[in-house]
């Protein structure tokens, strides 16, 4: 779930070793597949019942917006979903094209793993999953994600596979002045710091 008992604040992460990740796999009687139609419904339904959306109808729509409306990739290639022994849909991910600093670079996009399949590392293999795609699919270039306060235990997880936070002065987002996006971010960077490090005690 989505923490928003505390600040949101971005962040961004990049992984500039891309070849070298620790290897997870998916429990035994899970299975990954790729999107199909109608794989919209249950990408609602996974983030809504994480805590991203109120209603189905924007997630929907949000769904539309940064899955079919980019004709750059092909959904049915770049689009995780994890299967339950029962045919379920329980988690998702995305290998997706994304603006950072004016370069094109691919990114970790809209990782949800339904609360009933928490702690069993089903996370940690989409993100194994995902990079070995992007292997196949790029020229070794930096990968990227966005993330937030909000979410610092996937956070942990992220630091985990060798993606480091974004310290840089320009705002990926090109919405904040230099002096307004460091300050910020470093606040955002601590307060994940923070969190996770109490997780740990």
């Amino acid at each position: 779930m989505i923490d928003k008992t505390i600040e949101d604040i971005s962040v961004f992460m990049i992984k500039h070793n891309t070849r070298e990740f620790p290897e997870f796999h998916l429990p035994k009687g899970y299975r990954f597949e790729f999107y199909k139609d109608g794989n919209e419904a249950d990408w609602a339904r996974l983030e809504i019942g994480i805590g991203q959306f109120e209603s189905e109808d924007r997630a929907l729509r949000c769904f539309c917006n940064e899955f079919l409306k980019d004709q750059r990739l092909d959904v049915r290639e770049n689009l995780l979903f994890v299967q339950n022994e029962e045919g379920r849909i329980v988690a998702t991910g995305a290998l997706w094209d994304g603006d950072f600093l004016g370069e094109r670079l691919r990114r970790i996009h809209w990782i949800a793993v339904s609360d009933e399949c928490k702690g069993l590392g089903i996370a940690k293999a989409i993100i194994c999953r995902l990079l070995e795609l992007n292997l196949a699919l790029t020229d070794e270039k930096p990968i990227y994600l966005w993330t937030g306060t909000r979410y610092y235990p996937a956070v942990s997880i992220y630091l985990g596979f060798g993606f480091e936070f974004y310290d840089g002065e320009i705002d990926p987002q090109g919405i904040l002045s230099p002096e307004e996006y460091l300050q910020k971010n470093k606040r955002g960077i601590g307060i994940i710091k923070e969190k996770i490090s109490e997780r740990k005690r």
